[in-house]
C-alpha cells in the first residue's frame, strides 16, 4: 500500500507543510504488471465529518505540500490512481489525454473551491462510485493511507486592518489564501489600482447605464439605479433582475400586466416607451432625411470597394493552392515510387515511436518509480534535502522557502 509521512503527526506548527510518500515493494510489482503509466496520487483533506480539500500530484515527485485552511485536526487520506485507455485512444497520446482525465475527475472544484466529484459514501467510508468515467477506464488501488495531523489556530497569518482590506481586495473576488498574495495585492492596490479604478469605472458605469435604458425603454417592472455607480457592491444582473419572475415574463412588464399579474387595458399600449422611442425616431429621419441620402451614397461606395479588394484576395488563395496541388499531383503522377516512399516514411516512423514509448514505460518503473519504493518499515525524512538527487526540484526548493515567508490565512 501507499505510505505517508509528515514532520510531526501529534501537532504541526506550520499549516503548510510537506507530505512524503513511497510505495510498497507489492504495489510497485502490481503497478509493472498492469503497465499502467501517468500514476497519480491524490490526497483527500478530511475536517471534522466532511472533505474541504483535495490534490492530486503525479506519484513522481516523492513530495509535495499541503496547505490547511482551518485550525484544528485533520486526516490526509491518499490512494493511487491512473487511467487506461482502452476505447481506442492512441497510446502514444495517453500521457497527455490521461493526466488530463485524471484531472478532471479527481482535482475539479466548484467556484468556491469544493471538489465537484464527491470521494466518500454515506457512511464516510472512502469510496469511488461517484466519480465519472470520463472517456477512459480509471484504475486505482484503493489501499488508502491515513495520517492525522493538527494545527493551531495561532500559527495561522493574523488578518489584515479591515480598512485596509477593503481597498487592496478591491478588485478581487476571493480573499487571498497567504501572506505573498495579499503583499502582490497590496503593492498593485498603492500603485497600478488608482489608475485602474476610474478607468473600470469610466467603462462599467455606461454599461450598466445602457442596460438600465434598454430595460426602462421595455417596460420591465424591476430595475435599480444603484448597481449603475455602485459597481463593487451590485453584479451586473442586479440592474434587471426580477426577484421572482423571468426577466421577459409577462408579469414583469408595466403595460402588459398590473402588480397583482392581472391584465392591463388595451389602451395601456400607447404608454410604452418604444411607441414614443419610434415616432421620436421617425420625427428625426424625416428632419434628417437630405443628409442621410447622401450618407448612404458614401455607405454604399465602400461596401463595393470593399466586396472587390476581397474578391480578388479569394482569388490569389485559390491561385495559390492551385498550384501548391498541381505541384503534389504532378509529382505522383511522374514518381511511381513517391506514394510507396511516404508508406515507408510513415512506417517507420511509427515504429519509432513505438519504441520510444516503450522505453519511456521501461524508464518510468526502473528510474522514476524505483526510486519510491519503501525502504522496510522506517520512517522516511521528510525533507528535500533527503530526497533522491533527481527528485530535489527547483519547484519543492522554493516551496520550502515560501512556507517561511508566506503563512497562510485561516478561513
Amino acid at each position: 500500500m501507499l505510505r505517508l509521512f509528515v514532520d510531526n503527526t501529534k501537532s504541526l506548527v506550520d499549516p503548510v507543510f510537506p507530505v512524503r510518500w513511497c510505495l510498497c515493494p507489492g504495489d510497485w510489482e502490481e503497478l509493472r504488471k498492469r503497465n499502467a503509466q501517468n500514476i497519480h496520487v491524490v490526497i483527500s483533506v478530511v475536517y471534522g465529518d466532511r472533505e474541504v480539500d483535495r490534490h492530486m500530484f503525479p506519484i513522481d515527485r516523492a513530495m509535495e505540500y499541503i496547505r490547511l485552511r482551518r485550525a484544528g485536526t485533520h486526516t490526509l487520506n491518499a490512494f493511487v490512481v491512473w487511467c487506461e485507455d482502452d476505447w481506442g485512444h492512441p497510446r502514444e497520446d495517453r500521457s497527455k489525454s490521461g493526466k488530463q482525465r485524471l484531472r478532471q475527475a479527481f482535482a475539479s472544484k466548484e467556484a468556491n473551491g469544493v471538489p465537484t466529484y464527491n470521494l466518500y459514501d454515506g457512511n464516510d467510508e472512502l469510496s469511488l462510485l461517484n466519480i465519472p468515467q470520463i472517456d477512459c477506464r480509471l484504475k486505482y488501488l484503493l489501499d488508502v493511507a491515513s495520517v492525522n495531523v493538527e494545527v493551531g489556530a495561532e500559527f495561522f497569518a493574523p488578518e489584515p486592518p479591515e480598512w485596509e482590506k477593503k481597498w487592496v481586495n478591491l478588485l478581487f473576488s476571493r480573499k487571498p489564501v497567504d501572506q505573498c498574495a495579499y503583499r502582490r495585492r497590496r503593492i498593485f492596490a498603492y500603485t497600478l489600482q488608482f489608475v485602474l479604478v476610474p478607468l473600470i469605472f469610466a467603462v462599467k458605469c455606461p454599461i450598466r447605464l445602457t442596460a438600465l435604458l434598454f430595460t426602462i425603454l421595455t417596460a420591465r417592472r424591476y430595475w435599480k439605479f444603484a448597481p449603475v455607480f455602485r459597481i463593487w457592491t451590485y453584479r451586473f444582473e442586479d440592474v434587471w433582475d426580477p426577484p421572482t419572475t423571468m426577466y421577459w415574463h409577462p408579469r414583469n412588464n408595466l403595460v402588459l400586466r398590473d402588480k397583482e399579474g392581472n391584465k392591463r387595458n388595451s389602451l395601456f399600449l400607447f404608454l410604452h416607451p418604444c411607441l414614443w422611442l419610434a415616432v421620436a425616431g421617425v420625427a428625426a429621419s424625416v428632419w434628417a432625411y437630405w443628409g442621410f441620402v447622401s450618407a448612404i451614397g458614401a455607405w454604399l461606395g465602400m461596401a463595393v470597394s470593399w466586396l472587390v479588394v476581397e474578391a480578388w484576395l479569394y482569388l490569389l488563395v485559390l491561385v495559390v493552392v492551385g498550384i501548391i496541388a498541381a505541384y503534389k499531383l504532378a509529382k505522383y503522377l511522374y514518381d511511381p515510387d513517391y506514394h510507396h516512399r511516404q508508406l515507408q516514411r510513415a512506417e517507420k516512423l511509427k515504429e519509432e515511436r513505438e519504441a520510444a514509448r516503450k522505453r519511456r514505460e521501461d524508464e518510468y518503473f526502473t528510474v522514476s518509480l524505483q526510486e519510491l519504493v519503501c525502504p522496510g518499515d522506517r520512517q522516511l525524512p521528510v525533507i528535500v534535502s533527503e530526497l533522491p538527487v533527481s527528485r530535489r526540484t527547483f519547484r519543492l526548493r522554493f516551496q520550502e522557502l515560501k512556507k517561511k515567508v508566506c503563512r497562510p490565512f485561516a478561513l
